[in-house]
């Protein structure tokens, strides 16, 4: 355990020290920033439809964890890049292996520091834009860590894809693939895209590969879905329920075969 959190560590700290880091987390605290101009306490109108207050407090904490998720995500999506691989090109992973600490703990230790370094953007942006809010409107509202919460979720999810694909593919590659896959997933969550691809109406081959893509691409859309519907007093019902079961596994597997194959990778 000692090795383990040793590693998470020095993960974290060495992260920590980039510029990459402050930058993305310095412009998402500048759109925190700007969005917080537009919180108001009074009824506003939309596309000639009147929101009140209650609507406008969830249409806020659905646009500030949308927000604060996608430069989190960002930011998983290059760690995920160079997890595994990073410490591999600069050779110092024979010198991390010549410790008494199996390539398993290594592999683990990586992805659970890229999650924390991930997280604290999310944190950060989400704290500030929950300070923000409350303020201007007058209120103490926590429903938004649930949302937070859940979205921890997703940073795994996407760090153990990327660091997956980044062992058998290039990194750029795996980082391309992850954004691709990322978007890709909220395209598949448009009920009129959903429904179509599942109809009655649609050739029995379509179904087969439209199910074999929802199976195949991960499910980012959907978590983000769940985490918006619990932080707004919504509940899940079977499909929420379905969902976080699909990302678990999902999650399980990735880990899994980033282990299996990064213990018979050779440097």
């Amino acid at each position: 355990m000692t090795r383990f959190l040793g590693i998470i560590y020095g993960s974290v700290t060495y992260i920590g020290r980039r510029k990459t880091f402050y930058t993305i987390l310095a412009f998402g605290v500048i759109f925190v920033l700007l969005s917080g101009c537009f919180y108001s306490q009074n009824s506003i109108t939309i596309n000639q439809q009147t929101l009140q207050p209650s609507e406008l407090i969830k249409m806020i904490r659905a646009v500030n964890l949308s927000l604060s998720t996608f430069w989190g995500m960002i930011f998983a999506i290059l760690m995920g890049m160079t997890t595994a691989t990073s410490e591999v090109d600069s050779k110092q992973i024979y010198l991390v292996l010549s410790k008494p600490i199996t390539r398993s703990e290594y592999i683990l230790s990586r992805m659970f520091g890229a999650l924390i370094i991930s997280f604290s953007i999310i944190f950060v942006m989400s704290f500030l834009s929950w300070i923000i809010y409350n303020l201007r409107l007058g209120m103490f509202d926590l429903r938004l860590w649930i949302g937070v919460g859940v979205t921890i979720i997703n940073l795994a999810l996407v760090i153990s894809f990327v660091t997956l694909i980044s062992l058998v593919m290039p990194r750029i590659l795996a980082g391309f693939i992850g954004i691709i896959s990322y978007l890709f997933s909220f395209i598949l969550s448009i009920d009129v895209i959903k429904t179509f691809a599942l109809s009655g109406d649609v050739p029995i081959h379509i179904k087969i590969i439209a199910r074999i893509i929802y199976i195949i691409i991960p499910p980012f859309a959907s978590i983000t879905n769940l985490a918006t519907n619990l932080m707004n007093e919504s509940s899940p019902g079977q499909s929420g329920l379905s969902t976080m079961i699909h990302a678990l596994a999902y999650l399980i597997i990735c880990i899994f075969l980033c282990v299996i194959i990064f213990r018979r990778k050779e440097f």
